[in-house]
C-alpha cells in the first residue's frame, strides 16, 4: 500500500478540484442599471448600449460553464496523472515479482545441479559419528565426507551425499545460537555447487562437538596446499577484507587503532592485505609496505554472529589489522601465518 499511497492522495485531489468546480460560489454580475436594482424582463440603455436582465444571466451562466470546465480539465489531468502513476507501479511490481520469482527457479535450477557423487577413491574409513539424532551417520574418510540420511517415515529410504575434503569451501555450525531446537547443524560449502551440505541431528553430548570440530579441522588441513601453491607461484595470498559484514560496519582493514573493544579507523586506511613468507604486506599511501614477523606481537582469531570469524594482527605500535576468515582456505592462511610468525619469534 505504501507505494500506492502517493497515486492515491493524487487521485483524491484531482476528484476534489473537479467537484470544486460544480459546487463553488464564483459569483454572479452586477444586475443594475445606474445604480437601480434591475429585474427578471428589465432593459438599461446606456452609453455602451442597451442590455437586458437575461443578457446578465446569460453571461453568467456562461462564466460558471467555463471555470468548471477548467476545474474539471485540471481535475482530470490530475487523475489520469495519479492513473498513469498507479500503473507504472504496479508494472514495476509485476516486473519485481517477475524477477523474484526467476531468480529463486534459477537458484533452485543450479541448487539441483548440484552434485554429492562418491569420489572415485574416498580412501579408508578413518571415523565414524555412529547414529546422529533422527538416524543420520557422518563418515570421515581419508579423501572425502559421507553424510547418510535419517530413514523417512520408517522407511529405509536414505540418501547419501558425498564431498571431497580438497573441494571443501567452508564449514560452519550454529552452535551457540538462540536456536530452541536440541541439536545443531553443521553445513559444508563445496567448490561447484550453489547449497550447502547440511548435516543435522549433531548434540552437545558425547563426542559430537569434537567431531563437528574434526570435520573443519580435516577440511582445512585439505585446503592448506591451496596457500602454499598461492605462496610458492606468485609469493604473496591474498586475505580478504573484514569490512563486508563486519560489525556496524566497520572496515576490517582500516588500521585500526584504540583501547580494547573499541578502535576507531584511520584516516588513512590500509588495504589490500597480503600474507608472505615474511610476514604480511599492506597497501597504505598508494604504496606497498611490509608488516615483518619481528612487528606482530599477536595472531588471534575471534568469532562472533554479527561479523563471522576474523583474524587480528597486532602490531608492536599497538595497531591492528583484520581479515575474515570464514573459508577453509583463509582458515589455512592464518594457521600457516601463526605457525611462520611462532617459528620466526622462536628464531629470534
Amino acid at each position: 500500500m505504501g507505494r500506492y499511497a502517493k497515486p492515491l492522495v493524487l487521485a483524491i485531489i484531482g476528484v476534489f478540484i473537479i467537484l470544486f468546480g460544480f459546487t463553488a460560489d464564483w459569483g454572479e454580475g452586477a444586475k443594475e442599471c445606474a445604480g437601480k436594482k434591475m429585474g427578471p424582463g428589465d432593459t438599461c440603455v446606456g452609453a455602451s448600449g442597451a442590455y437586458g436582465y437575461a443578457d446578465i444571466e446569460a453571461k453568467d451562466a456562461e462564466n460558471r460553464h467555463n471555470k468548471q470546465l477548467i476545474t474539471s480539465v485540471i481535475g482530470g489531468v490530475v487523475i489520469i496523472g495519479a492513473a498513469g502513476f498507479a500503473v507504472r507501479t504496479a508494472t514495476e511490481d509485476v516486473q519485481d515479482v517477475a524477477a523474484r520469482r526467476r531468480s529463486a527457479a534459477e537458484e533452485r535450477a543450479r541448487a539441483a545441479q548440484d552434485r554429492w557423487l562418491r569420489p572415485a577413491d574416498p580412501g579408508e574409513l578413518e571415523e565414524s559419528s555412529g547414529e546422529l539424532l533422527g538416524g543420520g551417520r557422518v563418515d570421515l574418510y581419508t579423501h572425502a565426507l559421507c553424510y547418510t540420511t535419517r530413514t523417512r517415515d520408517g522407511h529405509d529410504e536414505r540418501w547419501v551425499r558425498w564431498v571431497r575434503w580438497d573441494q571443501v569451501t567452508r564449514v560452519e555450525d550454529n552452535r551457540g545460537s538462540l536456536s530452541s531446537s536440541p541439536g545443531f547443524t553443521v553445513r559444508v560449502g563445496a567448490e561447484g555447487n550453489v547449497e550447502p551440505l547440511q548435516i543435522t541431528g549433531f548434540t552437545g553430548r558425547g563426542g559430537h562437538p569434537e567431531f563437528a570440530t574434526q570435520i573443519e579441522q580435516i577440511a582445512v588441513q585439505a585446503a592448506t596446499p591451496k596457500v602454499h601453491e598461492a605462496l610458492n607461484t606468485t609469493g604473496v595470498y591474498h586475505l580478504p577484507s573484514a569490512e563486508e559484514g563486519g560489525i556496524l560496519g566497520l572496515a576490517g582493514l582500516t588500521g585500526l587503532t584504540g583501547f580494547e573493544g573499541f578502535e576507531q579507523p584511520s584516516q588513512d586506511p590500509r588495504t589490500d592485505l597480503r600474507l608472505t613468507g615474511e610476514g604480511f604486506v599492506y597497501r597504505q599511501h598508494n604504496q606497498d609496505h611490509v608488516l615483518p614477523w619481528a612487528r606482530v606481537t599477536e595472531l588471534a582469531m575471534s568469532s562472533d554472529a554479527l561479523s563471522g570469524r576474523r583474524a587480528k594482527i597486532t602490531r608492536r605500535d599497538g595497531a591492528s589489522d583484520h581479515f575474515a576468515a570464514n573459508t577453509t582456505t583463509d582458515v589455512a592462511a592464518f594457521q600457516l601465518a601463526h605457525r611462520l610468525w611462532s617459528s620466526a619469534r622462536r628464531r629470534s
